[in-house]
């Protein structure tokens, strides 16, 4: 299914690129160093997830123990998760920060195709089972440190690597809820404890409050790490033309 889903985010961006007469790889998708953003970006996603829950365990908030429910090879389940979220992380950006943000940016700027797309981003996410109030405000966070890596960079990659590490490592490393939703087969199990505003309850650690300070260190990140580049640029040029 999720190969659909990411198969038809792709579809739509070419059909739609050409109302634009351009390319359709020139929305976020024909990137210098690519490889390089994406491969960072896994790694960051992981850092910050795996922070969050390291946080979460130390302040009495989560308990993390070995899972029983894994059956077979722990690598083969790893990588089966891996490539089910990379296609997560595609089709989601594809979705609400390739096309229609580019299209949103030249015409009333980065900023407003930032928000509006980000709140698109939370309203799809509230229909979740267990979502929250404080884990739809994260899930808005986290889309805004999306775009902002996609206007420095002109690339969907850094973003699309970020996204599918923070949700692989939430749901398959630490067995964790991820926006309310549980998956079979994680590596370990991971237990909400105390109030959910502090532990993310059944919503996952994205629904804790210690989750705001990993989104503003991938912030940070974007901006010490992802230098601007000509597609970005372009961009701003475009819009204030």
């Amino acid at each position: 299914m999720r190969v659909t889903f990411c198969g038809a985010a792709l579809v739509a961006t070419k059909v739609t690129s050409g109302f634009e007469k351009e390319p359709w790889l020139a929305y976020g998708l024909d990137a210098r160093h690519r490889t390089v953003h994406f491969g960072f970006g896994l790694l960051v996603g992981t850092l910050a997830l795996s922070g969050t829950m390291t946080a979460l365990v130390l302040t009495g908030g989560a308990n993390v123990t070995r899972s029983e429910s894994l059956g077979g090879s722990p690598i083969a389940s790893g990588m089966l998760w891996a490539l089910v979220f990379i296609l997560v992380g595609w089709s989601e950006e594809l979705i609400f920060r390739g096309y229609v943000f580019f299209k949103l940016a030249r015409d009333v700027g980065a900023v407003a195709a930032a928000v509006r797309t980000s709140l698109a981003f939370g309203f799809v996410h509230a229909f979740n089972p267990n979502e929250s109030i404080l884990g739809l405000v994260q899930v808005v966070l986290f889309g805004l440190v999306a775009c902002f890596a996609i206007w420095r960079t002109g690339s969907l990659w850094w973003a699309a690597g970020m996204h599918a590490a923070w949700d692989w490592s939430e749901s398959f490393l630490f067995g964790a809820a991820d926006s309310g939703r549980m998956v079979s087969g994680h590596f370990l199990t991971s237990q909400a404890i105390g109030p959910s505003w502090f532990s993310g309850g059944a919503t996952g650690p994205e629904g804790s409050l210690l989750a705001i300070p990993a989104i503003g260190i991938l912030a940070l990140i974007v901006l010490l790490t992802l230098p601007k580049t000509g597609a970005a640029m372009s961009l701003r040029t475009r819009q204030t033309a």
